[in-house]
């Protein structure tokens, strides 16, 4: 009986001491794995950004074309300028944002002269997910829903004709990625994706 009694002391002596010591190699691979992790953060944040000319559209179609055809002109009078607020929790943030752009167009052919003029407000609602999320460095994707009104003048040379008008439709733009690099509260950030805001849109934030 007394040797059983050794026995069973010196099996429960040992399977603590491998528990204790399998406890402390997996803090330590636990410690090893999230050095490099910052915790997640709950913070407001603003922005203002412009898309890059050659990825402006609008209407929902591309207006610039490579090749435009003859005796047609598009400028870029103001760029997209966008303005955002944000709230973010853990890995996910929920944006407001307003988006304002103007182009001109002229056409000049034998059988119409004309300028026209558009002027479009976009209003917008989305969420993005970071995938990636350290002190300075995060990179995001996300989708953003919204509607835009957009003003058209017209004016016509050749007969005099004039004619201004409004119209309301639906807008979505995909981030398939965005970076945002934080040098203190301020940072800049940059996107591509598809939609009302183009292919390319970057800009700086600042966050509380």
């Amino acid at each position: 009986m007394r040797n059983i009694f050794l026995l069973i002391v010196t099996f429960s002596g040992n399977l603590a001491f491998a528990q204790q010591y399998s406890g402390v190699n997996v803090n330590r691979i636990k410690g090893k794995m999230y050095k490099d992790a910052t915790a997640f953060e709950e913070y407001h944040q603003f922005s203002a950004g412009v898309n890059l000319v050659r990825s402006l559209n609008y209407a929902g179609d591309v207006a610039w074309s490579l090749k435009p055809d003859k005796g047609y002109a598009y400028r870029v009078v103001i760029p997209g300028m966008q303005f955002e607020y944000a709230y973010n929790w853990q890995r996910i943030a929920i944006h407001l944002r307003y988006l304002y752009e103007k182009v001109g167009e002229q056409v000049n052919t034998p059988q119409l002269q004309g300028r026209s003029s558009v002027d479009q407000s976009t209003y917008g609602l989305g969420v993005h997910y970071k995938w990636l999320y350290r002190d300075r460095l995060r990179l995001y994707s996300g989708i953003t829903l919204g509607s835009s009104v957009q003003k058209v003048r017209e004016s016509a040379a050749s007969n005099g004709y004039s004619n201004t008008s409004r119209t309301g439709y639906g807008s979505i733009q995909l981030i398939a990625l965005g970076i945002q690099y934080k040098f203190s509260n301020f940072g800049l950030f940059g996107e591509a994706g598809y939609g009302t805001k183009g292919l390319v849109y970057a800009g700086a934030f600042y966050s509380i």
